[in-house]
């Protein structure tokens, strides 16, 4: 995987975070927020990659204390940075909240479907699992792996708001 703010921090948990009783999903980048609004570019980012509404995303200021080092954050690569890693960070959660998913409703990982909104259903009628319930420290833990993005996944950063 190449994208330079993964290399310094590969973690899920240092990208994003749940907070479970608020059913948040809480957005952090080493971007500096003065006005160009690129935390609501890169919240808009984690909403469609998970399919939440914008309401359950919420931006945590940038701090030294616990945001990724990015570097530099001036300029314009920050979509292309910070968005990516959050997308490639999405989708590492929703792969291991889906196998997670599974145990809970005691069901083969392919019978599992993400179904948006925080929910994931199990083969069985009415049988749920929300997003805020599967996460802790060991998925925070988790590394950021996958497949590199496509030109047809770049090309969506642009389009996305929220």
């Amino acid at each position: 995987m190449s994208v330079a703010s993964l290399r310094k921090a590969s973690c899920i948990g240092q990208w994003l975070n749940i907070d479970p009783a608020e059913q948040h999903v809480v957005v952090t980048s080493g971007k500096v927020e003065i006005g160009q609004r690129i935390d609501r570019a890169l919240r808009g980012i984690v909403c469609a990659e998970l399919a939440l509404d914008p309401k359950r995303v919420v931006s945590r200021p940038a701090s030294t204390h616990y945001s990724p080092d990015e570097g530099y954050t001036a300029g314009s690569n920050s979509i292309e940075q910070s968005g990516v890693a959050l997308r490639l960070a999405c989708r590492a959660l929703l792969e291991v909240s889906q196998a997670r998913a599974a145990r809970r409703l005691n069901a083969a990982v392919a019978e599992v479907r993400y179904t948006g909104n925080g929910e994931f259903a199990g083969p069985l009628e009415g049988a749920q699992v929300a997003l805020w319930e599967l996460w802790d420290a060991e998925v925070a833990a988790m590394q950021i792996t996958g497949p590199a993005l496509t030109d047809a996944d770049r090309a969506l950063s642009g389009n996305i708001t929220a």
